[in-house]
């Protein structure tokens, strides 16, 4: 009896408290996306074509003229420096950049910009972050001692609270407005709200499930 109460504690064991646990997954999910992009964005910088822009259809030549020509002629209290970086972090989650520009707002998807490098393409960039919260819900499940694929399921999800609030906190940082109040740029709120608590929960929960499976 004193050895089948052992073995099941030991299973146990390992693992972290969901909350902990997900806060610690979810931010090592974070790093892995961003070494990953870095990876890819090197991998494509290397073998695209010279004047990649020769591949950029009009329409998209037209938005990204219009990014240009509202950054440059508002005037902003500093560069937006932090907030460029936080656009490109969103934006390779799906997540538009959008444009206040007083009397009407624009949008544009830079991923779409990204992806008229013949060597790259919309979906390396989005698998990125799927993946990365896949393979961490996995581990976190299993460390957790997960039975079965819908218990695992509920545990790899967990990573919504490291990855998902950086994500939604991050908000605060990633919009930038002129001094004047004209002109406002940064992430669309409510695709980043949603793919922000929507890439952990449903990937997490998918490599929760996986290690649910093998357990069951």
């Amino acid at each position: 009896m004193s050895t089948v109460e052992t073995t099941g504690t030991s299973h146990q064991d390992g693992g972290l408290p969901g909350l902990l646990g997900g806060l610690i997954w979810g931010v090592v999910g974070l790093i892995l996306t961003l070494a990953a992009w870095a990876g890819l964005g090197a991998y494509h910088a290397s073998t695209a074509p010279n004047n990649p822009e020769q591949y950029v259809d009009q329409q998209l030549e037209a938005q990204i003229q219009l990014v240009d020509n509202a950054l440059s002629s508002a005037q902003f209290g500093s560069e937006p420096m932090v907030e460029a970086v936080l656009w490109v972090f969103y934006a390779g989650h799906g997540v538009p950049i959008q444009f206040d520009l007083g009397d009407r707002t624009e949008s544009i998807q830079f991923l779409e910009y990204w992806a008229t490098i013949p060597s790259a393409t919309e979906t390396m960039y989005l698998a990125v972050p799927a993946v990365a919260l896949g393979l961490c819900g996995l581990i976190l499940a299993r460390r957790a001692g997960v039975s079965n694929p819908v218990e695992g399921a509920m545990g790899g999800a967990f990573v919504v609270i490291g990855y998902g609030g950086l994500f939604c906190l991050s908000l605060a940082f990633a919009t930038v407005e002129s001094a004047d109040g004209l002109v406002s740029v940064g992430p669309a709120m409510s695709d980043a709200v949603l793919r922000g608590l929507g890439y952990p929960i449903i990937a997490g929960g998918i490599g929760g499930a996986l290690a649910g499976l093998g357990e069951s």
